[in-house]
């Protein structure tokens, strides 16, 4: 039944029932934290890739995690409060972006948009 599909999902019959082994159960696996967007003073952000795969065999699973809450990509730098303050002068009004260049429209986020709070916590800026 399974053969044709690159993952093997164990399935145990008790009476009327098919219960699949956890090997089925498709699950979010984010990538490492990225660098720091900033170098000094606040606001930078760090992004991570997120999968969606097989549990037990990390295989590709598609769109199978849907029903699951998918972890965040995108968050402020926990670091920010211990970086140096910016050097003053004409070039601290260019955006802090140059990590993230290329990635401003990254998968649908606008990632120049989201700007941390007190709180760490990241809301669009419009």
């Amino acid at each position: 039944m399974f053969a044709s599909t690159p993952v093997r999902c164990a399935v145990i019959f008790l009476g009327q029932f098919n219960v699949f082994s956890v090997n089925c159960t498709a699950e979010w696996r984010p990538s490492v934290w990225g660098q720091c967007s900033r170098t000094c003073g606040d606001g930078g952000v760090q992004m991570r890739l997120l999968r969606c795969v097989w549990r037990g065999t990390r295989k590709a699973a598609g769109r199978n995690c849907q029903s699951s809450e998918r972890p965040p990509a995108l968050r402020a730098c926990p670091e920010t409060n211990n970086l140096p303050e910016c050097p003053s002068g004409p070039s601290t009004g260019a955006a802090p972006a140059v990590l993230f260049k290329g990635w401003e429209n990254w998968r649908g986020w606008r990632l120049y948009n989201w700007q941390p709070d007190r709180n760490g916590k990241l809301h669009r800026k419009i």
